[in-house]
């Protein structure tokens, strides 16, 4: 499928820099009365990736808008591999939302780092993985929940970005040690696919699936 092609080369992210207009073509802001309240990630032509817990209550340009690939089943991160975070959220903790999309490069960190004592002592689980610098500094942050965190994908040719995260959660926003946390989106892959497939045939009616 056409998916994961950018339209230019190369909880607000703290620490990033202003994206190019459509650069990062799959990214939505999901909104309530006109206020952002999360991002979120097109997979297909009626079907968006977030986080459940941006929906508590609740289950443009065209050449600017492109679905992200998802990752191939049982497809395992690398350790260290740059992968990049997009959003509307704060610029700092408890600071002001971002007008223009930011993005932010940051490292996955390993589960076993992730999960040590100064880090997050035991909390990341085998559906999550950590992202970002052990000195801080660059991080995903309030309003930036349910947007994706992709990577280009190494055995493709064309350039191709996967989504493998969801930015879930965090110790604060760009703190030591404290990274951003993300949903493992390939350990969902079978309740992604079987929520598309179950409604793909109510043309006109669009559901909202949560796990």
């Amino acid at each position: 499928s056409d998916c994961g092609r950018r339209s230019f080369a190369a909880d607000r992210i703290v620490g990033g820099v202003d994206a190019r207009q459509g650069s990062w073509p799959w990214q939505v802001s999901l909104q309530y009365d006109g206020f952002h309240l999360c991002g979120g990630s097109i997979v297909s032509n009626r079907w968006i990736v977030s986080a459940a817990h941006c929906f508590p209550e609740y289950a443009s340009r065209p050449e600017y808008i492109q679905p992200v690939c998802l990752p191939t089943y049982g497809q395992r991160l690398i350790d260290g591999q740059i992968g990049t975070t997009t959003g509307w959220g704060n610029v700092g903790y408890n600071g002001h939302l971002a007008n223009i999309l930011q993005e932010a490069h940051v490292p996955i960190i390993s589960d076993a780092a992730c999960n040590a004592p100064d880090y997050y002592d035991n909390q990341i689980t085998t559906t999550m993985f950590c992202a970002g610098y052990e000195k801080g500094g660059t991080d995903a942050c309030q309003g930036d929940s349910g947007g994706p965190f992709v990577a280009e994908d190494c055995l493709s040719k064309t350039s191709r970005y996967r989504l493998l995260g969801v930015v879930s959660w965090g110790t604060g926003c760009a703190m030591a040690k404290k990274p951003g946390v993300y949903t493992k989106v390939s350990r969902f892959l079978p309740w992604i696919s079987t929520a598309m497939r179950n409604y793909h045939n109510l043309p006109g009616v669009h559901k909202l699936a949560r796990p």
